[in-house]
């Protein structure tokens, strides 16, 4: 009996790890940086998607406080290639399907695993309109 707990405890570890290794390093990843109603800033690494010549985001809980600052102030930072930029981040549910397909395009088994423990039925899609635009 020990042997199995030490077993199971052994993949639900490597489950996780596997999670991170594929959210972190399975494909590109910017910093989006938010801010507090104070003005505190917050770094959140994030998969992008560039479609219909737009850059989008996804939101897989809009419960995630990234994303409640995002919609309480929408003028954003992200660093891309390394270089930082300003947008305003406008979030747009009905391209979500459209967004979770193309990025399960681009993220293949990392999108899939992370899917596993991320539901993708109240994510959101997110446009990031470059400022001025």
């Amino acid at each position: 009996m020990k042997n199995l707990l030490i077993m199971i405890l052994g993949l639900l570890l490597l489950f996780v790890a596997s999670v991170f290794v594929a959210s972190r390093f399975g494909g590109e990843n910017v910093v989006l940086r938010t801010a507090d109603v104070d003005g505190s800033t917050h770094e959140t690494r994030l998969w992008i998607q560039d479609l219909d010549r737009m850059e989008w985001l996804r939101a897989s809980d809009p419960g995630s406080h990234w994303y409640r600052r995002l919609v309480e102030r929408q003028v954003v930072e992200v660093k891309r290639e390394g270089r930082w930029r300003r947008c305003r981040a406008v979030p747009v549910p009905h391209r979500t399907g459209e967004v979770n397909s193309a990025m399960a395009r681009k993220y293949g088994w990392a999108d899939w695993l992370t899917g596993l423990i991320q539901n993708r039925e109240g994510a959101v899609a997110i446009r990031l309109v470059p400022s001025g635009g």
